[in-house]
């Protein structure tokens, strides 16, 4: 069976991050790897009816969202994350790519694993 959505954080790591005790800001990328991307973590709100047609099959269902704010809601199993959010702990940054992208799956992984332009190979 496949293991639990949340698996890769344990209870508590993510605030933990937030709270540090040390001046200024801190940045904590996190990069998902496997069967979930980007529009099944933060899902636009005035396009569920969109993904709905194409993710049937993996969107969460629209009552169980974790709303943000009017366009944005999590997936259920980011509650620690909703909870970060409100508290100005957490910021989402969203369409962060590099220029002249080539659609290249693994292209792409090299380019930002390697912090390289994208016609450096």
């Amino acid at each position: 069976s496949a293991l639990p959505w949340h698996t890769g954080f344990a209870e508590g790591v993510l605030p933990a991050l937030a709270n540090t005790g040390k001046e200024g800001n801190i940045l904590v990328l996190i990069q998902l790897n496997g069967g979930n991307d980007g529009l099944n973590t933060v899902i636009p709100n005035n396009s569920y009816h969109i993904l709905q047609k194409v993710r049937a099959n993996i969107l969460p269902p629209e009552n169980r969202l974790l709303c943000l704010n009017n366009d944005l809601s999590l997936h259920p199993n980011l509650e620690g994350l909703r909870i970060m959010f409100e508290e100005q702990q957490l910021c989402i940054v969203q369409n962060v790519g590099y220029l002249n992208q080539n659609r290249s799956h693994f292209r792409s992984l090299d380019i930002w694993n390697a912090a390289s332009p994208a016609e450096k190979f």
